[in-house]
């Protein structure tokens, strides 16, 4: 019929032509349909992640592997341009020789040797995921679990061995690099993120390091660090930032300065004499520095094909930096961000996000600063001090100023903006989110196009109403502990991000929708007002059972005798609505009521 169509076009026959296109797209939309009916339908409950796969894929969520970037002169940059990029950061700075190494331990006495069971490999190897990527030529993830009963004894020999002698083999340190855009359309190598895929039975003798070291060094960690910390999450990160930058707005004629704060290439210039020597002070014992030294040395990447066309790079030798992707890399970070404003009270760290907030009183427009003067130069010569390269274009200073007062505060060193996006959630200088509504909601709207597809393609109503809870509304709700109780009592915000889900509801009922109203009900589907209350409430008492954060919620209240209505906690005093419309305040009151 194509063929026919194209014949008909060049004889100027536009009727007969449209005739025959119509019936081209109507053939190919009744494969599609089918395909999903035979192909896709089954799936739904044999094999949900195949399912999700394909949904992905044919809603155009997700995109290929391919990564094209041009050159000035139009050409792809490939493979071996981008391995050349990274090496040369990662070349930086220079390994640990043996005599430093030395330096650090203080001795040459080395303690316990650590020794692995049979099943705590069996239980490893258990551990690892089947959807990661495989190094090139291993066993499938599948098999290694299926034979483990009969591999696990061998391998823990292997380990041990490993581990005594303070010796891995080089393909452990041999890692395949696939680059992953932190853009949208990444225009340079600058843009992409190194990711290691290394071998499974490397993953798993790094498991034990990492356990190891992660018992000797949790307690030093800083309390203020919310990343790769069991229990701790970015809506803990904000809850606490948010409400500590509210309650001192709260009092009069004050303003905040909150200063964001981005490292240049934080994994990749990692100097392992200063992660190693920040890991000693921190009480990690000899044998496991040993042991963390051989993980880093000698390492090698190659990076995989970008496009079609393309050929895996050449083997390239790394001098400092870490494997992004693997445990022991997030865990050396925070040993060489851990001394890092150590002293100041008023800072939050997610792994190698770090903000600060410095705080003024402004009296007869004369600004007194409560903050060190020295903030700045004694941050940035603490990060000269760890080898920590601080990007002065990215770094940023979020000034908090509602009331728009015009006063004059202390240039910063970095620039001074009026909305900053930090973990997702933007902060702008009036303390209002309607601009992180507005995205949110421009997104909602933007990946309702996905359900429309499906609908064509005749998936269930039930199976739409899963991808919209899958996809479409987790980002909707995402850190609404943060920003949800300003929607709650603001209407017309509350309004734009209800009008997502009716958007949603519409296309997933079809002709059966007739209300808003009605449709929640019929989908078992709560409003995402209700959701987000639920929410709140729900982290709000997950925190009362939690010792390390439970100073961000107020004391239980002192109950002299029990009434009908009597406060659990003790109430918040707000005296802007701002403060008043932040999660603590708005919990305390609900939690009270309740």
């Amino acid at each position: 019929m194509i063929k026919e169509r194209c014949k008909l076009h060049a004889a100027e026959d536009i009727l007969n032509a449209n005739k025959i296109r119509n019936k081209v797209v109507s053939a190919l939309r009744a494969s599609r349909k089918r395909y999903v009916r035979e192909k896709i339908a089954p799936l739904f409950k044999s094999d949900s992640h195949k399912w999700h796969d394909a949904v992905k894929r044919l809603s155009g969520k997700k995109k290929g592997n391919e990564i094209r970037i041009n050159n000035p002169d139009d050409s792809l940059i490939k493979a071996s341009e981008v391995n050349e990029f990274f090496t040369q950061i990662c070349t930086t700075h220079p390994t640990v020789s043996d005599e430093q190494m030395c330096d650090i331990i203080n001795s040459n006495s080395s303690d316990e040797i650590v020794e692995v069971s049979e099943m705590a490999v069996h239980c490893a190897i258990g551990r690892l995921r089947n959807n990661c990527a495989s190094y090139p030529g291993e066993l499938p993830v599948k098999l290694l679990k299926e034979y483990s009963p009969f591999l696990a004894k061998p391998i823990a020999s292997v380990i041990n061995q490993c581990f005594s002698e303070q010796s891995f083999p080089k393909m452990w340190k041999a890692a395949y690099v696939r680059v992953i855009p932190k853009v949208k359309t990444p225009e340079s190598c600058d843009q992409l993120r190194p990711i290691s895929i290394t071998p499974n039975l490397a993953k798993v003798a790094e498991g034990f390091i990492y356990h190891s070291l992660l018992g000797k060094i949790a307690p030093v960690i800083d309390p203020y660090q919310y990343g790769c910390i069991r229990g701790s999450s970015t809506s803990i990160y904000l809850v606490r930032m948010y409400h500590l930058i509210v309650q001192w707005l709260d009092t009069s004629n004050s303003t905040v300065d909150l200063f964001l704060a981005d490292y240049r290439k934080a994994f990749d210039l990692i100097k392992h004499k200063t992660a190693l020597t920040n890991l000693k002070e921190t009480g990690a014992k000899t044998q496991i520095l040993l042991l963390v030294r051989e993980f880093l040395q000698a390492r090698r990447q190659s990076v995989y094909p970008l496009f079609a066309e393309d050929t895996c790079s050449e083997w390239s030798e790394l001098t400092c930096g870490c494997p992004q992707g693997t445990k022991l890399a997030a865990l050396l970070f925070l040993a060489v961000i851990n001394p890092i404003l150590a002293e100041f009270e008023e800072r939050f760290k997610f792994v190698d996000d770090l903000s600060a907030f410095l705080k003024y009183i402004v009296e007869n427009k004369v600004t007194k600063q409560q903050s060190d003067p020295t903030f700045f130069t004694d941050f940035i010569n603490q990060c000269k001090s760890n080898s920590l390269q601080v990007n002065e274009h990215k770094s940023k200073v979020l000034r908090f100023n509602p009331l728009k007062r015009d006063i004059t505060i202390p240039d910063a060193l970095f620039p001074i903006v009026s909305s900053a996006t930090i973990l997702g959630v933007t902060f702008t200088s009036d303390c209002s989110f309607k601009l992180h509504v507005d995205n949110i909601v421009h997104k909602g709207h933007y990946s309702i196009q996905s359900l429309t597809s499906m609908r064509r393609l005749g998936f269930s109503d039930r199976q739409l109403l899963l991808a919209y809870t899958t996809y479409i509304r987790p980002f909707l709700e995402y850190c609404c502990l943060v920003w949800g109780p300003q929607t709650q009592n603001i209407a017309y915000m509350a309004d734009e991000l209800e009008h997502v889900q009716k958007h949603a509801t519409r296309i997933i009922l079809g002709p059966s929708f007739s209300s808003y109203e009605s449709a929640p009900e019929l989908l078992n589907l709560p409003t995402l007002f209700d959701r987000r209350h639920e929410l709140i409430m729900k982290f709000g008492k997950s925190l009362l059972t939690n010792e390390k954060y439970r100073s961000i919620l107020p004391p239980s209240a002192s109950i002299s005798r029990y009434t009908r209505h009597y406060n659990k906690l003790e109430p918040v005093k707000c005296r802007t609505n701002r403060f008043a419309n932040s999660f603590v305040p708005y919990f305390v009151r609900a939690f009270n009521k309740c």
